[in-house]
């Protein structure tokens, strides 16, 4: 790099040196230039000065004699006139007057032609003189030129005297840069393989780099995931060594070796809610009685501050309905759109009694529902849940309890889908569902049905020395399931079980954002609450040989049949559940809106994640059979059906669209 560098300033010095030289001789010919031009005009304008001055001179030679001639002619006019006056005084000498006269006038026109020519020669000889005062500021200037003229020629001598070593110094360097040309060319070709080189190794490191950081990323991943495992097997060996001593446990009490107390149980029978409120009982015209509720309910949300649309109101109402068949009501969506919300609202609204359970990552069992039996302690700790169902199942008979069967509870599980539903929900979730099943089997605590129906909590247990039964859990259809769920990468997806055992509201984002005045914080008190009976007064059974409702049996059984060539086709169960939706709209004439309401509900989850392209003809089928049913169902499947993803990506209807 230094031998470089040392070429690179003798080759700018060498350029330096010649671009000066190339100056000093440009300047040396053009000042000698100037020079010879300069002086060739000053000995024009001399010779022309000269000549001028002879002219002049010979001007005023004339001049001169043109003014003698006048004073001679003036001199022969006096003499005449003097000869005239005598003339006249002597009448004898006439002759000699008119000779005379004439002799004058001949002289006057002389004088006045010798006075023209001297006015003339002296105008011209004023205007030689210009002419010479001219020459003369002219030869004066050119006198100055000459001074910087020879001013230059020494500033040259002295600029010739410093160029002459500058001369030998760039020949000098001249013949080093040729003598060191090779080499250059040498070091160049050098300098671009090294750089060639280095961009390679830059490459190479920036790779490095990046498979360096992908392997970080890996390692943080593989490390949390190993984490996430080791807690996952702490857990696992926590509750092995739990489950473990609750099989001893178990095995021992019904050995009759573990001896409970009586007042074990007591907690679950602790009541929640406390009696006193005023029941809404049935009317004759149930109709009527479903109306005023619902106009109730539509009142009750614009009180408490919230924004929804008739159209969703019924959805849920509806949903709740057929509570008996489709065993739970799931709110999903972003969050912040009032999935919380509407249950406590609806349930405020009808006199349902209302209880939340706050779901849990941790979540894996139904001991996370219901709770479980503190060995330590000898006592079983309940949850809300487990004492809200006691206190609500008819067919328990505990003198501790407080009865409040007759009318109607809801439940919810808030962010039901933070921990698996399958873990905790989805054994109790299978129970529910027998419930229509057993309903004519369900006859007591100690019934078949019961027993299939019921969770059981403990098998079995000796009180006070007595062999005692297992402990149950039942929920009848005055229990209302509900649970919400926010669509995020935090939280998990329904499975197709869960998905065909619920109504599944979908809440899209909003298109248009409000500020909205909640008050669901501020404590309300139900006036009345609404009995068991008045509230299955609103139900009915559903036909699928009943006008209209054959009508609505053939739609169906046509989309399932498309459904079935996309491999996704609903059971009997689903087919039932959608009927008896239908059936129990609060709108007669607004049925095709209910069968919208679950087409979007239940059909369109199933097809999440169909490859469009695959299925593009099929879809193309749901689109034309759902196109005239309901603007805001066919609008929601294109959007499912227009993203970049290349699969069906259902978001919900839009609940605030005209259904009307």
């Amino acid at each position: 790099m230094t031998m470089q560098v040392l070429l690179y300033a003798i080759a700018l010095i060498a350029g330096v040196v010649s671009a000066v030289i190339a100056v000093f001789a440009f300047l040396y010919h053009k000042r000698d230039f100037w020079k010879i031009t300069q002086f060739e005009e000053m000995r024009e304008d001399q010779k022309t000065v000269e000549g001028l001055k002879v002219q002049v001179a010979e001007k005023q030679t004339e001049h001169d004699r043109l003014t003698g001639e006048i004073a001679d002619a003036r001199a022969t006019l006096d003499e005449a006139k003097v000869c005239k006056d005598y003339i006249v005084q002597h009448p004898t000498w006439k002759a000699d007057k008119e000779a005379l006269e004439k002799g004058i006038a001949e002289t006057q026109e002389k004088v006045r032609k010798i006075t023209e020519e001297l006015v003339t020669s002296q105008q011209r000889r004023d205007e030689l003189l210009k002419e010479i005062a001219a020459y003369d500021g002219k030869l004066n200037r050119l006198k100055e030129i000459q001074e910087e003229t020879e001013k230059l020629q020494k500033e040259k001598e002295e600029l010739e005297k410093k160029v002459a070593p500058l001369r030998l110094e760039y020949a000098e360097l001249d013949k080093k840069v040729k003598e060191l040309g090779p080499v250059l060319d040498k070091l160049n070709s050098d300098i671009g393989e090294a750089d060639k080189k280095l961009a390679d190794l830059i490459g190479k490191q920036r790779q490095a780099e990046e498979a360096r950081a992908k392997a970080e990323s890996e390692k943080q991943v593989m490390e949390n995931q190993l984490k996430g495992l080791r807690d996952q097997c702490d857990s696992a060996k926590a509750t092995l060594t739990n489950l473990q001593k609750l099989l001893d446990d178990i095995k021992k009490t019904r050995q009759g070796t573990v001896e409970i107390e009586a007042k074990a149980f007591d907690g679950l029978y602790k009541p929640v809610f406390g009696a006193g409120a005023h029941v809404l009982q049935r009317t004759a015209d149930a109709a009527a009685q479903e109306r005023d509720a619902l106009q109730r309910l539509k009142a009750h949300v614009e009180e408490r501050g919230f924004v929804f649309s008739e159209r969703l109101l019924y959805a849920f109402h509806t949903a709740l309905k057929t509570s008996d068949i489709s065993c739970l009501t799931v709110m999903a969506g972003v969050s912040g759109t009032g999935k919380s919300a509407l249950p406590k609202l609806y349930a405020e609204a009808m006199g349902i009694h209302f209880t939340l359970l706050a779901v849990e990552p941790r979540w894996d069992s139904p001991r996370d529902l219901f709770g479980f039996f503190n060995y330590m302690e000898n006592r079983y700790e309940p949850t809300s849940l487990a004492r809200a169902l006691v206190q609500f199942n008819s067919h328990e008979n505990n003198a501790q309890k407080q009865d409040m069967s007759s009318q109607m509870l809801m439940v919810l599980l808030d962010e039901m889908n933070l921990a698996r539903i399958e873990y905790y929900f989805s054994e109790y979730l299978s129970k529910l569902e027998l419930r229509r099943e057993e309903k004519d089997n369900i006859t007591g605590p100690t019934s078949e049905g019961y027993r299939k129906v019921s969770m059981e909590l403990f098998a079995g247990r000796k009180v006070n020395g007595a062999d005692e039964g297992p402990i149950r859990l039942f929920a009848g259809s005055n229990v209302l399931f509900v649970g919400t769920m926010n669509e995020d990468e935090t939280t998990q997806s329904l499975s197709d079980k869960v998905i065909d055992r619920a109504n599944v509201l979908h809440f899209s984002r909003p298109l248009t954002l409000q500020n909205r005045n909640e008050q669901l914080g501020r404590e309300y008190v139900t006036q009345a609450m609404i009995s068991r009976e008045a509230w299955e007064s609103w139900r009915h059974p559903a036909a699928d040989d009943v006008e209209p409702m054959a009508g609505f049996a053939q739609r169906l059984n046509r989309l399932n049949e498309i459904l079935g060539h996309i491999g996704r086709p609903f059971a009997h169960r689903t087919y039932q559940a959608m009927l008896a939706y239908i059936a129990n709209y609060p709108h007669d004439n607004r049925r095709e809106i209910a069968l919208a309401d679950q087409i979007a509900m239940r059909v369109m989850p199933k097809l999440r994640g169909l490859d469009l392209d695959q299925h593009r003809a099929d879809l193309g089928q749901i689109a034309g059979h759902i196109q005239n049913l309901d603007p805001a169902i066919s609008r929601a499947f294109g959007s499912a059906m227009n993203n970049k993803q290349g699969f069906f990506r259902w978001q919900g209807i839009d609940w605030d669209e005209n259904a009307g």
